[in-house]
């Protein structure tokens, strides 16, 4: 079997176009065609069903996903030095993660970590489709069959800390010295259109308050980074959940941070695939549950 034909077998699974597959291996759409079909005279059957819809799999291409993706990943590795890939949501501050690699490197001497950051959109696929090694992530709420899909195992938690609603300092709500989760009622809470699926959502930006009263979200374009999100909440008098570091990590004059009382608290934590045998992930979870990490202009959280 060609590693071409899987690497293109690979691509189109994530993309689902022929196109979009074709630029992430800086090849034509036509040549990504006729590579997946000489992978499906290998296996004797279609993977992938093609029409105006877009592309979707076949029972068989699901079939040999689940075993061709863990497959090349455990190829690349062993075709380049070890290093384990760490993927942090862009609103989480990379000094975390920088701490936590270092950590690691200096416990396992001649072992690598590097980090790059993901989209908090995609939740866990970067993990699910192996793209990376661990996850930093925010979880809005305690571990739960809701929260964690299956194959997912969450832990060590970093840090935990209440609610706070952060708003522009002209806002009505932003001279409390802290709201309930009635009070949201009161204010429109930003809603990108590119956030996670409508279950995450719900768990971080309430639809309704324990009483039953609406809370109004208001959907805005994809926002790609936190001074895009800061200037949308500071210009147009909107409102958005976050941890109580989030000013420490990402100041911006003219906001407030008003905590919320009767909403879970939010937990920073490390996500990785369940029963992995990889070694590196298996000590990278040690060290960061015994790191001391930095979490808003120097305050540390340890063990």
């Amino acid at each position: 079997m060609e590693i071409r034909e899987i690497e293109a077998f690979l691509a189109l699974a994530d993309e689902l176009h022929f196109g979009r597959a074709a630029r992430r291996l800086n090849v034509t759409a036509s040549r990504v065609s006729q590579l997946i079909q000489a992978l499906e005279r290998r296996v004797g059957g279609q993977l992938a069903h093609r029409d105006g819809h877009g592309v979707s799999l076949t029972e068989l291409g699901e079939q040999l996903l689940a075993g061709a993706r863990p497959g090349y990943a455990r190829l690349e590795r062993a075709m380049t030095a070890p290093a384990l890939q760490l993927g942090s949501w862009s609103f989480i501050t990379g000094t975390v993660a920088s701490e936590l690699c270092a950590a690691f490197e200096l416990a396992y001497p001649g072992q690598r970590a590097e980090w790059g950051t993901v989209s908090y959109a995609d939740v866990y696929l970067p993990l699910q489709r192996h793209r990376i090694d661990v996850l930093m992530m925010l979880l809005p709420g305690p571990p739960s069959s809701r929260l964690i899909p299956a194959g997912i195992h969450v832990g060590p938690v970093l840090s935990t800390g209440d609610r706070v609603l952060l708003v522009p300092d002209s806002h009505p709500l932003a001279a409390r010295s802290e709201v309930t989760a009635e009070d949201l009622a009161d204010c429109q809470l930003l809603l990108p259109d590119d956030a996670p699926p409508d279950w995450w959502v719900d768990e971080w930006h309430p639809a309704v308050t324990p009483d039953g009263h609406a809370i109004p979200r208001v959907r805005m374009p994809p926002i790609r980074d936190p001074d895009e999100l800061f200037d949308h909440i500071s210009r147009r008098g909107l409102g958005v959940i976050g941890p109580p570091w989030t000013l420490d990590d990402f100041p911006w004059p003219g906001l407030t941070a008003v905590p919320i009382r009767g909403l879970p608290p939010i937990h920073l934590v490390l996500a990785s695939r369940d029963q992995t045998d990889d070694p590196l992930v298996t000590a990278f979870l040690r060290v960061a549950e015994h790191a001391r990490v930095p979490l808003g202009h120097g305050k540390y959280v340890s063990s």
